[in-house]
């Protein structure tokens, strides 16, 4: 089945929905960074914990404390009874299946996995480079695959965002979990009654079927 959104969305407001967004992720940042520098405070110096564990335990444990839990604000929120994050929430959006009907939870934690991806991708990256400096200092030299990675992850952010803004506006994410982003005012997520008429009117029936087929 393909994808049908009710009407092109402004693609400020679902960037806006996005920048929002980020002020939620940045603000978890911020008690991050603010519980590390007690830390640092407490024990006369941070932890050694590239050399401890090594670059990919390194970036497991720092995964477990910003990946993780943007994750579960992200899956929590789109497959909850509001079907949208607070960002979207304040944009007027919500997330649907491509019938219109709601996203099951496995479509939004797909979604969730696709729309992280770059991010820790990127994130595996950095921890490399600096698993070069721990070992050789600044001053070494950083394999040219990681650079080759990094402008990747920077195209395919790109294709992210143009694709979730413009033309169709189904990202990579929207698509691998067969999920639109929409206009919340043209569906009414606390009536499961006028959902099922309008899934039935979208998928071709008439309203008298329709009504037919919410009173069963």
């Amino acid at each position: 089945m393909s994808a049908r959104a009710p009407r092109r969305l402004s693609p400020w407001r679902r960037l806006a929905a996005l920048l929002l967004d980020y002020l939620v992720i940045f603000a978890w940042m911020t008690v991050l960074a603010v519980a590390s520098l007690a830390v640092n405070l407490t024990m006369g110096d941070s932890p050694d914990v590239l050399g401890a564990v090594g670059p990919f335990g390194a970036q497991a444990v720092f995964s477990t404390l910003l990946t993780l839990p943007v994750g579960l604000y992200l899956y929590l929120n789109e497959s909850g009874p509001a079907q949208a994050t607070w960002g979207k929430r304040r944009m007027g959006l919500v997330v649907r299946s491509y019938d219109g009907a709601r996203p099951g939870r496995g479509q939004i934690a797909i979604r969730t996995v696709v729309k992280l991806l770059p991010w820790e991708i990127s994130h595996t990256l950095i921890w490399q480079m600096q698993a070069v400096f721990h070992r050789s200092g600044y001053e070494a030299e950083i394999p040219t695959w990681i650079f080759v990675g990094l402008g990747a992850v920077d195209i395919a952010i790109l294709v992210y965002l143009g694709t979730s803004l413009f033309g169709r506006q189904l990202g990579p994410h929207d698509r691998a979990s067969r999920t639109i982003v929409g206009d919340s005012s043209s569906v009414d997520l606390e009536d499961p009654v006028g959902d099922l008429c309008q899934h039935i009117m979208i998928r071709g029936a008439n309203p008298s079927r329709a009504a037919r087929a919410a009173g069963r």
